[in-house]
C-alpha cells in the first residue's frame, strides 16, 4: 500500500506544506547568501582600504627620507632626466669622472619608484595634486576626492 492509497492522505493539503516548506526554505538559503555576499564584499573593500593605507604611508616615508636627505642625485639615464619644475641651481651636477647626475626631488623619487612598481604589479598608483606643478599629476576622474 503506498501513501497516496493510504486513507487520510490529501493531496491538496500535502502539495501545500511541501511548496511552503520550499518557499521558506528557499528564503532561509537567498537570506544566508546574500549576507554571505555582504560579508565577502566588506571583507574586500577593507582589504582594499589597508592596501591603499600601506601604500600611502610607504610612500609618504619615502618622501620624508628624501626631504631629510635634501634630495638625492642619480645619474642621467633613459628613464631619469633633469626635472624641469626643480628650480635649484644644485639640481644637475658632474662627477670628477664625467657622470651626469640630476637632483631627485621627493615628488620625482616618488613618481620613479611607482613607474617601477606599475611595470612589475597588477596595482598601478600615481601622484595627483589638485594644484600640480607637473600638468602630469592632475588628477583624472577616479582620483578626485568629493
Amino acid at each position: 500500500m503506498h501513501v497516496v492509497d493510504s486513507p487520510g492522505f490529501r493531496p491538496l493539503r500535502f502539495r501545500r506544506y511541501f511548496v511552503t516548506t520550499l518557499v521558506l526554505w528557499s528564503l532561509a538559503i537567498a537570506v544566508l547568501l546574500a549576507g554571505n555576499l555582504t560579508r565577502v564584499s566588506d571583507g574586500v573593500i577593507e582589504e582594499a582600504q589597508i592596501k591603499a593605507r600601506a601604500s600611502f604611508n610607504r610612500d609618504r616615508l619615502f618622501r620624508d627620507w628624501n626631504l631629510e636627505h635634501g634630495g638625492v642625485y642619480l645619474p642621467v639615464n633613459k628613464s631619469v632626466q633633469p626635472d624641469p619644475w626643480n628650480t635649484s641651481p644644485n639640481r644637475d651636477a658632474v662627477t670628477p669622472l664625467g657622470l651626469n647626475l640630476t637632483q631627485v626631488n621627493p615628488t620625482a623619487m616618488i613618481r620613479l619608484i611607482n613607474q617601477l612598481e606599475d611595470s612589475r604589479s597588477r596595482f598601478p598608483s600615481r601622484i595627483t595634486s589638485l594644484e600640480p606643478m607637473n600638468p602630469a599629476n592632475d588628477p583624472t576622474g577616479g582620483s578626485e576626492t568629493p
